[in-house]
């Protein structure tokens, strides 16, 4: 027994040494390598590869060894960080405990690089979205805004706010380096997407967006970054060493050697997989997605991190680089005809472009010298530099200005009795009829265009295009392709000719009826007109995707229109995004309520379903130190949308998708229709009451007369009004005569819950409770110093018996709540303070044994509450306790049970 503690202690000493040890494994086919180099050609670019920069410290060898080889450099090369920047959760916010840890651990990175005279881009991985935790966003959010700040040198943060990408940079003119956020895939909390201006509708619309990209740089040398890898002979790619089997944890910690049937935790590793392992199904169709694409551009590129450790493998002209190695060395296997190398080693890699068209790749890592040891190189392939002057197709003599085409939009919508039966007549005679289109000419209209990328729609095929002033404009097709928004598993089912059929019950020219009645009441719109898209060799790469087909030609509503009344003359238009930032960020920005109201009574009217935060834009208009914000709304392709049919009609209940309503002489389900609008409306008309909708709603009865309705319609082609223009303009007089019903149905829902939010300056939150129940709600602006009141920001009474809460958000900086007044009766107040140290006071007295005011707030903050006979407290050290998700309503269903 005296021998057993220095045997355990000499073995584990001994398991600990084989674990960390450096490993090189190489395939035959690279035998040789080290006599391999290029001779006679000089490096005319450099791209240096690091990831996963784990606890860098003042004396970590590879940053000392990176800054080395980066002060070398000219501005003729690059550094590309690929993830997991900063362990292990991401940088929080300035105001956590833990800030000033996480910020010098990134310091010591950021200062072996602030003097490369190259480009720097970093990408980001799972760790710096906090490990896919609920607050990765915001950690990664200011982890993007700490390095640009800390490096000045502009936008190094790649992608932006977020988003997944793709991005397209341009290292040279032969070089093109595209840049993906792949953790943005795997991240099951808040994050943003077409909601956002990201620049799709869905993961396919992302995917396409990358095809775009590689199409567009087919002669050139491509550079694919992200973070997770494709293929791996490392733990992620399921593969552990025996050690596993006896010390499972030594896979998160080096130093936990705590026994364990290993066996259970690397079996579901290597064969069910964590979300971030090749093994998990998300991860396989990211890395399907991603594969399908890039088998088609012979010797793309690929280079992440994830693993840490270095790698590389070709495989069907796909150079696979894993360039993990920045902060630890971890397993890898043995599997020489798995790869062609890999070591278990720390460092990075370069890739050197040479004048005569070679692309090489070397593998450093550190040793007692200054220049690091070369564990690897080769030759991975050549193409001729590429020209910026090579030949360009002559198209000066296509002209379609004077075109015109006769042709129906569709026949795939004819269907016999049965089909009508279960589906519904639809307006299928309309997408079947035929109608003269002028031809779109992209060389003449709006004095010529070009094109800059495609857009964004989730069933549409678009592109986006700008003319020589920077007015920017888009070609939408009309036709929908349904198949995108299916699972994989049914798009070769019934479930897709079901679904594509569904599309008949839009109104196809919906859109150019509607500028007439919105001029008629002052809500801001585009000026859609239906063309032709011809087989024209000026499309480029989207000539396929376009040729033959009816599409609706429109202004984008972005940038600067201030030359366009129909966009309010604005000089700046932005998207919901933008706009949420700015009102929940200063006391100086202002959503021009009425505005709203205005537009959303008018959705309601013309039977618009489809209002989810991105169909909206915003005028802004800057003066006297504020930004007031008008909405746009655009995308009007469900507007006169019928439900008809036995399986349509069951599908619209309240307990499927209510949003789907039946265009007819009444509505059924306000609040239904109103379905997607549903966190639009709770953020954008909290501040009206039910006399403002009433008012609305009047207005817009008395302005939309019987003349002006007839004579938006007529706007139809004559083909078109033959066949439906009647019957829409009589449902459209039945309307607007009962929109004050439908206004009160729909407010009466909003009222239910209201969210009153704050900004991250300060504001005074001023609740006085009624005799009769009622809570007068102000809302003032402090400055931030003295917390002296200046002007009121909000004000609202809020009804006893229409609102059952009202939730009062602080967010950041030091906010005063004060709750006062006595009733028999009240409405309940939630109280979230927000991340300032905040003073909340409740004098209110409520009849009843329930409280009705509940605060939330941070135990380990320094705030000032005094509580009173209706006051509950809920307090935390968790940050979470403070947060505000706009999103998380969730309507209240009565369903079949099943």
């Amino acid at each position: 027994m005296n021998y057993f503690k220095p045997t355990l202690i000499l073995i584990l000493s001994i398991i600990t040494l084989f674990v960390n040890a450096q490993k090189v494994v190489y395939n035959s086919r690279v035998a040789g390598w080290e006599n391999n180099n290029n001779q006679g050609s000089d490096i005319i670019y450099s791209v240096f590869l690091i990831g996963d920069t784990k606890y860098p410290s003042p004396d970590n060898e590879v940053l000392n060894l990176l800054q080395n080889k980066l002060n070398s450099q000219s501005e003729n090369s690059a550094l590309v960080v690929l993830g997991d920047i900063v362990y292990n959760y991401g940088l929080p916010d300035s105001l956590e405990q833990d800030y000033q840890i996480y910020a010098d651990t990134l310091s010591h990175i950021l200062k072996s690089i602030e003097n490369f005279k190259g480009q720097i881009v970093f990408v980001p991985g799972n760790h710096d979205w906090e490990q896919g935790k609920s607050n990765g966003l915001e950690r990664l959010n200011n982890l993007e805004k700490y390095i640009e700040n800390y490096l000045g040198r502009g936008n190094v943060f790649l992608p932006d706010d977020g988003c997944p990408g793709p991005v397209e940079i341009n290292l040279s003119d032969d070089i093109t380096l595209v840049v993906f956020d792949t953790q943005w895939w795997f991240h099951k909390f808040d994050k943003p997407g077409f909601e956002n201006d990201c620049g799709f509708e869905d993961e396919n619309g992302m995917i396409t967006e990358i095809e775009d990209i590689l199409r567009r740089n087919k002669d050139k040398k491509t550079i694919f970054a992200a973070h997770h890898p494709l293929y791996s002979v490392g733990v992620h790619g399921g593969n552990f060493p025996f050690s596993s089997l006896l010390f499972p944890f030594l896979e998160k910690n080096k130093n936990l050697f705590i026994p364990a049937p290993g066996f259970i935790y690397t079996s579901h590793r290597k064969f069910f997989g964590d979300i971030q392992d090749f093994a998990h199904p998300e991860y396989k169709l990211l890395k399907d997605n991603l594969l399908n694409i890039l088998k088609d551009y012979p010797d793309m590129i690929y280079a992440a991190g994830h693993e840490h450790n270095l790698q590389y493998v070709e495989k069907n002209r796909l150079h696979h680089i894993i360039s993990g190695g920045g902060g630890e060395a971890t397993y890898i296997a043995q599997k020489k005809n798995k790869t062609d190398f890999a070591a278990q080693a720390t460092g990075f890699s370069i890739l050197n472009f040479y004048e005569n068209g070679d692309v090489w790749i070397e593998f450093l890592s550190p040793d007692e010298t200054d220049e690091g040891k070369i564990l690897f190189r080769k030759k991975l392939y050549n193409k001729p530099v590429y020209s910026e002057t090579q030949k360009e197709v002559e198209f000066d003599q296509i002209d379609f200005s004077d075109s015109i085409v006769y042709v129906e939009i569709s026949k795939i919508y004819e269907a016999g009795k049965f089909r009508r039966h279960m589906m519904g007549d639809n307006y299928r005679e309309v997408w079947n009829t035929k109608v003269n289109f002028p031809v779109f000419d992209i060389g003449t209209e709006k004095g010529g265009l070009s094109i800059i990328k495609r857009g964004g729609g989730m069933q549409t095929r678009s592109i986006r295009m700008e003319n020589q002033d920077g007015k920017q404009y888009v070609l939408r097709s009309v036709n929908k392709y349904v198949e995108s928004v299916l699972p994989r598993n049914l798009r070769n089912t019934i479930a897709l000719d079901i679904i594509q059929d569904g599309i008949s019950a839009s109104f196809p020219y919906a859109a150019i009826t509607v500028p007439i009645m919105a001029d008629a009441i002052g809500v801001l719109h585009t000026n859609p007109k239906f063309v032709w898209v011809p087989d024209d060799p000026r499309f480029g790469i989207y000539r396929e995707d376009l040729a033959n087909g009816v599409f609706l030609f429109e202004e984008r509503a972005s940038g600067n229109w201030k030359d366009l009344e129909s966009f309010g003359n604005s000089k700046e238009i932005i998207n919901t995004d933008e706009v949420m930032k700015n009102i929940y960020n200063k006391h100086d920005h202002n959503v021009d309520q009425p505005s709203v109201l205005k537009s959303r009574l008018f959705d309601l009217f013309i039977n618009d379903w489809d209002r989810h935060d991105d169909q909206w834009r915003w005028a802004s208009y800057k003066g006297k130190g504020k930004t007031n914000y008008r909405p746009i709304p655009r995308d009007r392709d469900q507007v006169y949308f019928v439900n008809q049919g036995v399986l349509p009609k069951i599908a619209s209940r309240t307990w499927m998708t209510p949003k789907f309503q039946d265009f007819d002489e009444d509505i059924r389900n306000v609040v239904g229709l109103s379905d997607n609008a549903r966190f639009f409306d709770r953020s954008f008309l909290n501040e009206t009451d039910l006399d403002d909708w009433i008012e609305m709603a009047d207005f817009i009865n008395n302005q939309i007369t019987e003349s002006i309705i007839h004579a938006a319609i007529k706007k139809l082609p004559e083909e078109v009004y033959s066949i439906s223009g009647e019957e829409i303009e009589n449902k459209l007089i039945s309307r607007k005569g009962k929109l004050p019903v439908y206004a009160k149905d729909l407010y009466l829902s909003l009222a239910k819950a209201v969210d009153i939010v704050g900004t991250n300056d300060r504001e005074f939150f001023q609740a006085k409770r009624l005799e009769n129940g009622n809570v007068d709600l102000s809302v003032t602006a402090l400055s931030d110093k003295k917390g002296k009141e200046k002007e009121q920001l909000f004000h609202r009474e809020f009804v006893f018996g229409e609102t059952k809460e009202i939730r009062l958000y602080g967010l950041n900086d030091k906010d005063k709540f004060v709750v006062e007044g006595e009733g028999d009766k009240g409405i309940k107040i939630r109280i979230i303070g927000g991340s300032g140290n905040d003073s909340i006071t409740d004098n209110s007295k409520v009849s009843g044994l329930s409280k009705k005011t509940i605060i939330y707030d941070r135990k380990d903050k320094k705030n000032s509450i005094q509580k009173g006979s209706e006051t509950k407290l809920y307090l935390s050290n968790k940050k979470s306790v403070n947060n505000y998700n706009r999103k998380q309503f969730k309507r209240n269903i009565t369903a079949p049970l099943y």
